[in-house]
């Protein structure tokens, strides 16, 4: 594959959720309790939670801080953006 660069792109996996069965909250938890930090990856390989509502930033940004120890953070395993829509 000449001319082709892998760190292009991101991965992404939209999930959509009904609020009155299971919150956001539950799946951040899901998502960290999860989340393997024990491997540093290179930047390309970092999980990134997207946002569309400032309560979301917020509640991703809260649960990030709860789960990742300081010695990870500064590795940018996860970073919290918002969705840019096309």
């Amino acid at each position: 594959m000449t001319g082709l660069s892998i760190l292009d792109y991101t991965e992404v996996v939209e999930a959509n959720y009904n609020k009155s069965i299971i919150s956001l909250s539950e799946i951040l938890q899901l998502f960290f309790e999860n989340h393997d930090y024990s491997v540093v990856y290179p930047k390309r390989y970092a999980s990134v939670i997207y946002y569309t509502e400032e309560e979301q930033r917020e509640e991703s940004e809260y649960y990030m801080k709860q789960y990742l120890v300081v010695s990870y953070a500064r590795h940018e395993l996860v970073r919290v953006e918002m969705l840019q829509q096309n």
